[in-house]
C-alpha cells in the first residue's frame, strides 16, 4: 500500500508541475502577445501622426496627399521620417521603412491617380473617357488644337465627330467668356490663356493635361506635342552657321532662364506684352512647358509629332511629311 501511495504522490507531482508550466506558458505567450499588440497600437499610432503632417497647403489648394520627407531642409532622408516616429512612438520599437512612394514615381502616377479621383468628385471628369456626351469649346476648325484633340481622342478609343460636340470659335477670348458664363462648360486652349481664365474666375479649373493625354498615347520614346519651332532657310545657314549656333546657344539659355527665375521672367514678358498682367505670368510660366531641344531629341520629338498632324490631314503639313534633311542635326 505504500509504495502505491507513493505512486499517487509522484504522479499527481508530475501532473501539478506540468499544469503549472502550462499556465506559466500561457502567461508568457499573453505577455509577449500583449507587448505586440502594444507594439503594433504605438506603430500604427507613430505612422498616423506622421502622416498627419501631411503638406496642409498642397491638400487645401489641390487636394494632394503628400509628405516633405526632407522637413523643410530641402534634402530627403529617410531617417528623418524614422526619427519622426520615434518621436511619436516608443523609442526602443526599431522602425524600418520598406518602400516610399514619390509623386513623381512612374511619371507623376500618384500626383495623377489624386488630380484624377478629386476632379470626377468635383466636375465628373477624370479621364478622356469622361468626355463622351459633353461640348467641347475650342478655337479654329482644322488648326493644331483641333487635330491634336481628335488624335487624342481617337487614342482613346472616341469618335470627336460622334461622342462629343465640337463647337469652334474664332480667338481664346471666346472660349474663355463662355467658360465664365457657364463653369459646366468644357474649353480647350492653351496657356497662358488658361491661367488667365482661371484667375478671373474661381469655379474654372484645370481638368486635363493634353501634353500628359498626348506623352501617354506616345510612350516614353515617342514624340513630344510641340507648339513652337525655330526653322532657318538652308542658304542662311550654309553660309552662316555660327550665327545660327549662336542663336540657338542663347535660345537655350532663355529658356532655362524663363524657367529658373520666373519673377523676372515674368516681368519681361508683361514689358513685351506677351501676356498682360506681371501676376498672371507668374502663374503661368511653370505651365508653359518652356523647353529647348535639339539634335537628335529634337527629330524624334518633331518627327512624331508632324506624323501625327500629317495622319488627321495632310495638308496640315503640305502634302508630305518633311525629309531628313528638314531637322538640323549637327555633327558632333
Amino acid at each position: 500500500m505504500k509504495v502505491k501511495k507513493a505512486e499517487i504522490t509522484a504522479f499527481l507531482s508530475l501532473i501539478v508541475v506540468l499544469l503549472i508550466s502550462f499556465i506559466f506558458g500561457i502567461i508568457e505567450i499573453t505577455v509577449i502577445q500583449t507587448e505586440k499588440n502594444l507594439s503594433r497600437i504605438c506603430a500604427d499610432g507613430a505612422i498616423f501622426s506622421v502622416f498627419g503632417e501631411y503638406e496642409s497647403q498642397l491638400m487645401e489648394a489641390y487636394h494632394i496627399f503628400g509628405l516633405d520627407g526632407s522637413y523643410g531642409t530641402g534634402e530627403f532622408n529617410e531617417d528623418k521620417i524614422i526619427g519622426r516616429m520615434h518621436y511619436y512612438s516608443n523609442k526602443n520599437i526599431d522602425y524600418k521603412i520598406n518602400g516610399i512612394q514619390y509623386l513623381t514615381d512612374n511619371k507623376g502616377q500618384a500626383f495623377r491617380e489624386q488630380v484624377l479621383t478629386y476632379m470626377e468628385q468635383k466636375y465628373g471628369i477624370g479621364l478622356i473617357e469622361d468626355l463622351a456626351g459633353r461640348t467641347i469649346y475650342l478655337t479654329g476648325k482644322g488648326t493644331t488644337p483641333d487635330y491634336v484633340l481628335h488624335y487624342i481622342l481617337s487614342g482613346n478609343g472616341m469618335d470627336a465627330d460622334s461622342d462629343c460636340t465640337l463647337e469652334y470659335k474664332s480667338e481664346a477670348t471666346e472660349v474663355a467668356a463662355l467658360l465664365a458664363e457657364n463653369p459646366d462648360a468644357i474649353g480647350l486652349f492653351p496657356q497662358p490663356f488658361v491661367t488667365a481664365a482661371c484667375a478671373q474666375n474661381d469655379a474654372l479649373s484645370v481638368i486635363l493635361d493634353m501634353n500628359a493625354e498626348w506623352e501617354k498615347l506616345q510612350g516614353e520614346d515617342g514624340s513630344r506635342l510641340v507648339t513652337g519651332v525655330t526653322v532657318v532657310r538652308n542658304e542662311f545657314l550654309q553660309e552662316h552657321e555660327n550665327a545660327v549656333v549662336t542663336f540657338m546657344e542663347e535660345h537655350q539659355a532663355s529658356a532655362q532662364s524663363m524657367n529658373s527665375d520666373v519673377e523676372n521672367g515674368a516681368k519681361l514678358a508683361a514689358a513685351s506684352e506677351i501676356i498682360a498682367k506681371e501676376p498672371i505670368a507668374l502663374k503661368a510660366i511653370p505651365k508653359c512647358n518652356i523647353t529647348y531641344i535639339d539634335g537628335a531629341d529634337m527629330k524624334q520629338a518633331l518627327s512624331g509629332y508632324l506624323e501625327v498632324l500629317y495622319g488627321q490631314n495632310p495638308e496640315s503639313i503640305g502634302g508630305a511629311l518633311p525629309g531628313g534633311d528638314f531637322y538640323y542635326v549637327p555633327q558632333k
